[in-house]
């Protein structure tokens, strides 16, 4: 028996990454996440997500409660 992949809209991906769904099209276009064509819109598997690159991030504000999604590579850390 075969296992389903699961699909996350953008919103979804976004939510997942902490970050806009505006910066996750950007990453998208620059090569940092590869995401998935699926009739017109974009999807992107737990696998994808994992291997987003925030390496080239810049700093910003830090959030209220400081935590951050990735670990020290810039790699999402996913329990």
């Amino acid at each position: 028996m075969s296992e389903q992949q699961k699909f996350y809209t953008p919103s979804e991906a976004a939510k997942l990454l902490n970050v806009s769904v505006a910066t996750l099209r950007y990453m998208r276009l620059t090569g940092r996440i590869e995401g998935t064509d699926l009739g017109n819109t974009t999807v992107y598997t737990e696998e994808q997500i994992k291997k987003a690159d925030f390496t080239h991030r810049k700093p910003g504000p830090k959030s209220k409660d400081e935590s951050s999604p990735c670990d020290a590579h810039g790699k999402l850390a996913v329990a």
